[in-house]
């Protein structure tokens, strides 16, 4: 108890030297939610040491490593600045993403995308015979966005963030490739899948920065994804649950599985698919890894957030 009065003591110091404006530094502040949570949870949730010893390796230790510790704190700022507009994967073979990322439509449907962007494209039987002008692509694992504010009385006070990942398995961890709502057609709105799609997000990528005017002006700069899509969903959501059943669209005639590249700022929002079970004997292979690749029917809940209750209708 000492060192607690000693501390309550002297801790006005810090304010009357100028260091802060006040005391509610993240460690403080979040003893203010202990008493609550340990009332409503029976533990201090997420308000462990771990949460901000993890901040501090990413937003500091290694920001500090990559400067050359002098004026450190410009140069910190702009290696977490740049870090994320860098590539997990830069100039990586197109023949390596397609076995990575398990996507073997995807060479044929990035021929394709081009194709459409051109000013004068090539007929189907023409493309049979073309190749790409590259061989490398630089590859991203994931990115964050926001989605659209709803405005409304039961909408959030801070804008909905989603985190969207595309990554293969890396140093044996488990593979990612998560499901996403896609615009379609122009019909689409902010609420509501009239004009989307559900598809399963398998590359994030840009163009090798070579093509960029040499070949056509009209090909874009922009980040581009390849989704596998999910057959069109039904009219109108199961009876019991209101969610919508989700199925696995049935290979093309070349044996892959239906894909298109298409602009990342198609994608609208992420979702989650639930394994339909049905009255057959739950497979003990399933797993939270390989569920997507396993099952082939799903439902898309839309009970994981407020957001994705007043939009997945």
């Amino acid at each position: 108890m000492g060192s607690l009065e000693d501390f309550h003591q002297h801790k006005e110091i810090i304010i009357n030297l100028g260091i802060r404006d006040d005391l509610d530094i993240p460690k403080f502040h979040s003893l203010q939610h202990y008493l609550e949570n340990i009332k409503n949870f029976g533990t201090t949730d997420n308000y462990n040491m771990e949460m901000f010893e993890r901040f501090h390796i990413d937003f500091c230790k290694e920001g500090w490593y990559a400067s050359n510790g002098r004026n450190e704190k410009p140069q910190m700022i702009a290696w977490l600045t740049r870090r994320e507009k860098r590539p997990h994967q830069a100039r990586h073979h197109i023949l390596d993403i397609i076995q990575d990322h398990h996507c073997q439509g995807f060479k044929k449907d990035l021929i394709s995308y081009l194709n459409s962007q051109l000013p004068d494209p090539y007929s189907r039987g023409q493309l049979c015979h073309m190749d790409l002008p590259f061989s490398h692509n630089d590859i991203y694992h994931g990115f964050k966005f926001y989605v659209e504010s709803l405005e409304n009385d039961i909408d959030f006070d801070h804008e909905e963030t989603n985190s969207v990942k595309a990554k293969p398995s890396i140093g044996g961890k488990p593979e990612c490739f998560d499901t996403v709502v896609v615009v379609d057609t122009l019909d689409c709105e902010t609420t509501g899948l009239k004009g989307t799609r559900i598809g399963r997000l398998k590359v994030i990528f840009k163009l090798p920065s070579q093509v960029y005017g040499c070949i056509t002006p009209a090909w874009t700069k922009d980040p581009l994804a390849y989704v596998e899509w999910y057959a069109p969903l039904k009219p109108a959501a199961e009876d019991y649950h209101e969610m919508y059943l989700v199925k696995k669209s049935l290979p093309s005639t070349d044996g892959f599985a239906p894909g298109q590249v298409i602009s990342l700022s198609s994608i609208r929002q992420t979702c989650q698919l639930i394994p339909h079970f049905g009255r057959t004997a739950l497979s003990m292979e399933w797993t939270s890894d390989n569920v997507l690749d396993r099952c082939d029917t799903f439902f898309l809940n839309c009970f994981t957030s407020k957001y994705a209750y007043q939009t997945l209708w």
